[in-house]
């Protein structure tokens, strides 16, 4: 029989983690913890615990509160699209997809091709890693949700601020 490589579980929790599969990372990191404590994998799976519970917190809390800011947030979210769209891509022309404005509730499971969010960033949610960049947002229906973006750095934090109207393309 072979012997565990803790390196291959730790790597593997790494993309997990990126990927925001947290149940599987917390798992793969627990593992490498076992075999090889100096990784620091406990560490690592209790910094992704500590985060999501803490997101979790922040969106019952804020749904659950009837702060007026957050009220005035969602009213000036636009709720239809008035005038044309049009995106660079030229895959989209050629298909001649329509979008509709679609809050967080109608969306389903996995890529909404159609609909795009209009959210307001209501603020920026630290995390243990850089990327991807997470925001907790609220739709027009005073929703909230956590949007996470990929492909970028630090600096987003910077450029995207409470407040700032956000439109999230198949979401």
């Amino acid at each position: 029989m072979t012997e565990a490589n803790p390196d291959m579980f730790f790597n593997r929790a790494s993309i997990l983690e990126y990927l925001e599969r947290y149940g599987e990372a917390v798992r793969d990191y627990n593992i490498a913890h076992t075999i090889d404590p100096s990784l620091n994998g406990q560490q690592k799976s209790g910094a992704i615990i500590d985060f999501v519970v803490k997101t979790c917190n922040l969106v019952q809390s804020r749904k659950a509160s009837k702060n007026r800011k957050h009220a005035e947030l969602a009213n000036s979210i636009p709720t239809c699209i008035e005038g044309e769209l049009r995106f660079i891509s030229s895959e989209e022309a050629k298909q001649q997809i329509t979008y509709a404005f679609s809050p967080i509730a109608n969306l389903a499971h996995g890529v909404n091709t159609g609909a795009i969010l209009p959210a307001r960033i209501v603020m920026h949610l630290e995390r243990p890693t850089e990327v991807p960049q997470s925001f907790l947002i609220v739709d027009s229906t005073q929703n909230f949700a956590v949007v996470s973006f990929y492909h970028t750095n630090n600096t987003l934090k910077e450029e995207l601020k409470s407040g700032d109207l956000i439109h999230i393309k198949n979401p």
